[in-house]
Order: structure tokens, then C-alpha cells, then sequence
């Protein structure tokens, strides 16, 4: 019987995380081909167990370090002392990271001579690096490590792959969805709207995106209050968790907005919701390449997004960017979605185009198991 590759996954596995999402989607994809030639172990960094459930139903080893915001040293560790007993048995090892603050790994693995390492950017920025020195002390530090070791450097778009390789060559590997699943319903979207107590003739917006300093929910929030002046049957949904939840769903408090925002949590049928909004707003600082939007134009929901994101995000016509925290643009863009009055046959197609555009995750998937193949035979 033919020995399958050993291949290892590292990241934080967090529902509600694009990272995470992106993670069991495409690997999943490739077990179900695959998974005769491949052994998948993954390390799961994030202190949660958020997954388990998923992973063990898919027959997946999970291997838990911790945190090295919770304990640096006991990170180190717990590393030192897993590579040094499973060195040998590593065909490939791949980081999906948004900073490299967490450099420990590379030199331990350069120190047991592991040879296929692959160092995956998801972001394009970090906001804990303006409050820690110390963090961006060290992801610099690991930049500068990184940067003389021989690995692999994947990337979601090209100002990710600037912000953790900076002037090193790296490859760009898309974010793939499954675009048929995000396809636009209008069963899906009376349902949505019936189960959110929302009527048929109102405007719905809606967010998706984790309760953190980098989505920034409250100029969202302040947004929305003067969206309400134009468009007082309007009314805005928040799908999500996070640490800034609380103090979110008390500014829409202070701003007397609590009837027309609704805090759906953290949710399992993201297409049936994007089937229900009529537009989804996406003010986020900055991101890598966010599969948030791809899997919104993939079911044809107008969407207007921060210009400090990527133009690579754009594929279809139902998306335009507007300036970063300028309400006046904002507003103005918002006006210009709604007047274009995309229509339900439209959306029901928009799939196709993103499909088309190379982001369909059976596709991505399969590339990125010939990026290993090529690697490790």
C-alpha cells in the first residue's frame, strides 16, 4: 500500500474567522479526492475548540499549542517538544498566519531540518501591532528571519503577500468558495426574512464579520444612523461574535437605532442571509483578501466595501469600494447601489461570474494539493 504524505496545517481555528473558514473548506475539499495520497495533522494555535466537532467527523488529528499572546514561553515549549518527537515524520508543513510574531516555529523546524515549509498570508495589516510594541517588534524580527530562510510564501492577494514577505517573491493562491451554495434564493430570502421578523418591503443591510477593531462596527453603527435619515424603512443586520459585541449593542443604544439593528450572533447559513439582505456594507479597515465579499457577490447582494481593501476583491458589477471612514462617499455610494436596482434574475446568474473569475473552492483546492504534489511528489 502506497505511504501517504504527511502533511501538517497550522492556524487558529475560531468560528467566525476567515481564516479558519478558508482552512477546513479547502482542506476538506481536498480530502475528499485526495485523501488516499494524504494524512492532514493539524495545530491548532487559537486555544479554542471551536472545530473539534468538524475535524473529527472528517477523521482529522488535531494537535493543540498554547496561545502565544496567553504564554510565549509555554508556546515555545509545547513546540520545541512536538517537532523534536515528529520531525521526521513531516513531508510538509504549512503556516496560515496574518503576522509573524510567532516566528518560533520556522527556526525549531530550521534547527530539525525540515525542508518543505509554506508560510500562507491571510491579511493585510494587524491592528494589535499599533497597541504592542513588543508584537511588532517581533513580527518584524520574524519578517527579517523569514525573509533569509528557504520557504514557500503563498499569499491571498498582493498586499498580503507585501505585508509579511515584503520585497520576497511569493505566489498568490485565490480564496475559493462553493458557488453553487451561495447562489441567490428567493425561497431562501422569505424564510430569512420571516424567521428575522424583517417584512418583505424593507431595505435590508447586513454585515458579516467578527466583533474586533479591524471591522469597524462603529462607524458602521454611525453610518447606519444616517442611512436611517434617507431611508427610514431600512434596517440592518449585524451576523457575528467578538470581543467588542457589548460595547457595539451599546452605542446603537446610545444612538437610539436598537429597533432597526439586529444582532443575528454567529450563524451556519450565510447564504440563506445574503439571500435575504438587499445590500451588505463592509467598512473594514483593512484585510487580506476578505471571502466574506466573494461569497456576497457570488449570490449578487449589492456590496459596498472599504477602499483600503484590495481591488483584486472585485469580479463582478454588484460590488463598488468608497473612501475609508468618509460618510458623505459612503452615503453616496449606498444611494448609487440602490438606484441600480439589482434585479433577482441577476443575482440568481452571479454565481457563474464568480465561478468564472477562478474562485470556486474545487478548483482552488486543487490547486493548492498540485502546489504540494510539486513539492513533495
Amino acid at each position: 500500500m502506497k505511504k501517504r504524505k504527511q502533511i501538517w496545517i497550522v492556524g487558529g481555528m475560531i468560528k467566525g474567522v476567515g481564516i479558519s473558514q478558508y482552512i477546513f473548506n479547502t482542506y476538506k475539499y481536498m480530502q475528499i479526492k485526495h485523501g488516499e495520497d494524504i494524512q492532514l495533522t493539524f495545530v491548532n494555535e487559537s486555544g479554542r475548540h471551536d472545530y473539534d466537532k468538524d475535524f473529527e467527523d472528517m477523521g482529522w488529528k488535531m494537535i493543540y499549542i498554547s496561545p502565544w499572546k496567553k504564554n510565549p514561553i509555554l508556546y515555545f515549549k509545547q513546540w520545541f517538544n512536538l517537532l523534536r518527537k515528529n520531525h521526521k515524520n513531516i513531508d510538509l508543513i504549512h503556516f496560515h498566519y496574518d503576522q509573524l510574531s510567532k516566528f518560533w516555529p520556522f527556526l525549531i523546524l530550521k534547527l530539525n531540518k525540515v525542508q518543505n515549509i509554506v508560510v500562507h498570508s491571510h491579511n493585510s495589516a494587524n491592528s494589535d501591532m499599533s497597541k504592542r510594541k513588543f508584537m511588532m517588534f517581533s513580527h518584524k524580527l520574524g519578517k527579517k528571519i523569514l525573509s533569509n530562510m528557504d520557504v514557500k510564501r503563498l499569499a491571498v492577494s498582493v498586499p498580503a503577500g507585501e505585508w509579511l514577505f515584503g520585497s520576497s517573491n511569493f505566489k498568490v493562491m485565490k480564496n475559493g468558495i462553493d458557488t453553487k451554495k451561495f447562489q441567490f434564493s428567493t425561497k431562501k430570502r422569505e424564510k430569512l426574512r420571516k424567521d428575522l421578523n424583517v417584512s418583505m418591503d424593507t431595505y435590508l443591510f447586513g454585515n458579516i464579520g467578527r466583533f474586533k477593531e479591524q471591522k469597524n462596527h462603529r462607524f458602521l453603527i454611525k453610518l447606519f444612523k444616517k442611512v436611517l435619515d434617507v431611508y427610514p424603512k431600512s434596517k440592518l443586520v449585524l451576523v457575528g461574535i467578538g470581543p467588542l459585541e457589548k460595547e457595539i449593542k451599546t452605542y446603537v443604544k446610545e444612538l437610539h437605532i436598537q429597533e432597526s439593528v439586529v444582532f443575528a450572533g454567529l450563524r451556519d447559513d450565510i447564504p440563506d442571509l445574503l439571500s435575504a439582505f438587499d445590500m451588505v456594507l463592509f467598512p473594514s479597515l483593512y484585510e487580506g483578501f476578505p471571502i466574506a465579499l466573494v461569497e456576497a457577490q457570488a449570490n449578487g447582494v449589492p456590496t459596498v466595501y472599504s477602499n483600503t481593501i484590495t481591488s483584486e476583491v472585485e469580479m463582478t458589477k454588484s460590488i463598488i469600494s468608497a473612501k475609508l471612514n468618509e460618510q458623505s462617499d459612503w452615503l453616496e455610494k449606498i444611494k448609487l447601489q440602490i438606484e441600480e436596482k439589482n434585479s433577482f434574475e441577476k443575482r440568481k446568474v452571479s454565481f457563474l461570474e464568480v465561478k468564472n473569475a477562478g474562485y470556486d473552492i474545487d478548483n482552488e483546492s486543487e490547486k493548492l494539493y498540485d502546489f504540494y504534489a510539486n513539492l513533495i511528489g
